[in-house]
C-alpha cells in the first residue's frame, strides 16, 4: 500500500516484523497501541467491547517462533528436517515470507491453545 506524504508517496507494509521493528525501538506492543479499546454501539447501547490492550500480541508472537522452533528442532533431531526449514532466531523469522503472512487472531487461538495441551496436559506431574 502507498500512502502520501507531503510531496512523496511511501510504501507502507504491517507484518510480524513490523511489531518486531515497533517494539525493540518503542519498547511497547503496536497493536495495543495502535487499537486500544474500541465499542461498538447499537443506539445509547455497548453491544460489544474489544479490548486490544488487554492482549499480550507480541509475547504470543514470540510464543508461536518458540512453538515452531521447538517442533522443527525435535524434527531436526531425529533426523527427519530438510536443512532449508530450520527456523532461524526470532528477528529473521519475523522478516520472512511465512511469517508475514501471520493472522493476530489465529495465532492468539492457536497459540493459547497448544499451550494448555503442551504444558497443562492431563497427567502431567503437579509443580512444587
Amino acid at each position: 500500500m502507498f500512502v502520501r506524504i507531503g510531496d512523496a508517496e511511501v510504501e507502507v507494509m504491517a507484518s510480524l516484523y513490523t511489531l518486531v521493528v515497533y517494539e525493540q525501538e518503542f519498547g511497547s506492543d503496536l497493536i495495543k497501541d495502535v487499537f486500544g479499546k474500541h465499542q461498538v454501539q447499537k443506539g445509547d447501547e455497548t453491544v460489544l467491547t474489544i479490548d486490544y490492550t488487554q492482549e499480550n500480541w507480541f509475547e504470543e508472537l514470540k510464543a508461536l517462533w518458540a512453538m515452531v522452533k521447538t517442533a522443527a528442532d525435535l524434527k531436526d533431531s531425529k533426523g527427519d528436517l530438510a536443512p532449508n526449514d530450520r527456523v532461524p532466531g526470532f528477528n529473521t523469522w519475523a522478516k520472512s515470507n511465512i511469517a508475514s503472512q501471520v493472522n493476530m487472531r489465529e495465532i492468539a487461538d492457536a497459540v493459547f491453545t497448544e499451550a494448555v495441551s503442551g504444558f497443562f496436559r492431563a497427567g502431567a506431574a503437579d509443580s512444587e
